[in-house]
């Protein structure tokens, strides 16, 4: 729906500007259209990298925004269904998976640093995932966990 609303806008901004300095409205619409490009590739990167349960932990993934290995031994306790989520925006919480509510939490016995894009790291204790089947998940990560014990 975003990237349907961008694609409008750009043709009624480029409409619009384009009364007055033409030039100016190629600008912005080459602008809008890298937008509309990045908007795709940040979807498709969301599908193309998930949520994983490996042999030996969990490998959570938000494209190509956060990666953070969580190996079994370091899971303090895993919620699936409803559950609660920290603050928005808490320091040591990683939150995968958008705007709808999460719906599997992750605690950890002890902080694990998360990679991000450009380089950039966080320090996780937490970390909650909007996933479309949150109990098949947490049966495979409890299967997994007894498998390795």
């Amino acid at each position: 729906a975003v990237i349907g609303v961008c694609v409008v806008e750009l043709f009624v901004v480029h409409l619009v500007v384009r009364a007055f300095s033409p030039r100016t409205a190629w600008i912005l619409s080459a602008f809008s259209a890298l937008g509309v490009i990045w908007l795709v590739g940040f979807v498709r990167a969301m599908v193309l990298r998930p949520v994983l349960v490996t042999a030996s932990g969990i490998v959570v993934r938000s494209g190509v925004q956060w990666t953070l290995d969580v190996p079994f031994s370091a899971i303090q306790r895993l919620d699936a269904g409803r559950v609660t989520a920290p603050v928005r925006h808490a320091p040591a919480c990683l939150r995968v998976g958008g705007a709808a509510p999460p719906s599997v939490r992750i605690d950890l016995g002890e902080p694990l640093v998360a990679a991000g894009a450009y380089g950039r790291t966080k320090r996780v204790k937490t970390s909650t995932l909007t996933l479309d089947d949150a109990p098949a998940f947490a049966k495979a990560v409890h299967a997994r966990r007894g498998a390795e014990a």
